[in-house]
């Protein structure tokens, strides 16, 4: 799901923190599964929990599970995942096009 990138963005992590509580998970488990230190766990667990995409009650599975307006998220982020592959691969394309056209030219030397 997540390309190569070292940095995530916001919507990159929210995400993560969501999958990880997809089927309920206790905090340590999203701290493990999202690769977060405990300070950014709490930054977003208090996000998403405000932002009604996670529910903090326990449940059989953890102490937090994905709200349906989680789940929806979810599925916008896969969508937005799915664009930004196709936008990298046309970026790669064109970069070809563009290869090729400069190694067509004459080179010049200093002499």
């Amino acid at each position: 799901m997540f390309g190569p990138r070292k940095n995530r963005n916001k919507v990159e992590i929210a995400a993560q923190v969501l999958k990880v509580a997809a089927d309920g998970a206790k905090k340590t488990h999203i701290m493990y599964g999202a690769n977060l230190s405990f300070d950014q766990l709490e930054k977003y667990l208090k996000l998403l929990l405000d932002k009604g995409l996670l529910d903090g009650r326990s449940t059989e599975r953890g102490n937090y599970s994905v709200t349906d307006r989680g789940r929806r998220y979810l599925l916008e982020f896969v969508q937005y995942e799915s664009s930004r592959e196709v936008f990298h691969e046309k970026t790669r394309v064109l970069r070809g096009y563009l290869e090729l056209e400069r190694l067509a030219e004459p080179v010049e030397y200093m002499t």
